[in-house]
């Protein structure tokens, strides 16, 4: 995890949000973090360390084309 400054925060959320489909960027990015971090939860709660869940996969999102 990186660890930002408040101002190293807004810049960056500021730099996303002025790109086209920033909006839409911003909130995959806070989707999969947020998904990221209830797969994880649930894993570490989970009493079977054979459980390898069957949501969340970084990486293997669907593409769609930008029309």
């Amino acid at each position: 995890m990186i660890n930002l400054s408040e101002n190293q925060l807004q810049d960056t959320i500021h730099s996303i949000l002025n790109k086209d489909e920033g909006l839409n960027e911003l909130l995959e990015m806070i989707l999969n973090g947020l998904m990221k971090l209830e797969r994880d939860t649930f894993l570490s709660d989970q009493a079977s360390p054979d459980n390898k869940g069957n949501g969340y996969r970084p990486g293997h999102g669907v593409a769609t084309e930008k029309s």
